[in-house]
């Protein structure tokens, strides 16, 4: 059975192809063989953004949840960050401390920044929003 694809990312390097499966999964991939690396994430994701410098990507779920994760590891960084509504939208900016993340929360439509503090390959972010 085949499954619908519904966002699709190069990391910046171009070493690695991330894309959100209709089965809420995330698979990233090697684009030079077209084979998987790794596990796949759970979680019923369905947007994909890697940070620029490749250290972080960020998956979106269909509900309310935004999820920083090691892409080389596959573990999640810190706990998921949370919108009242659906996530439509996520963004890292040029220098990858900031994620922007949009979703309809209750009656209106929210974007919320997350200051994220990309580590050096050891550590793991934190993610804090800003008011």
């Amino acid at each position: 059975m085949t499954k619908s694809v519904y966002a699709v990312v190069f990391s910046p390097d171009g070493r690695v192809l991330a894309t959100a499966i209709g089965d809420g999964t995330v698979r990233l991939w090697d684009p030079t063989t077209h084979q998987p690396i790794g596990e796949p994430l759970t979680g019923r994701h369905g947007l994909v953004a890697f940070s620029p410098d490749g250290h972080v990507l960020a998956t979106a779920s269909s509900h309310d949840t935004v999820q920083l994760w090691n892409p080389t590891t596959h573990q999640p960084i810190g706990e998921p960050l949370n919108h009242q509504g659906r996530v439509s939208a996520i963004g890292f900016s040029p220098d990858s401390t900031i994620l922007a993340t949009a979703s309809k929360d209750a009656n209106a439509s929210t974007v919320r920044m997350w200051t994220t503090c990309v580590p050096a390959a050891s550590s793991p972010p934190d993610a804090e929003p800003t008011p």
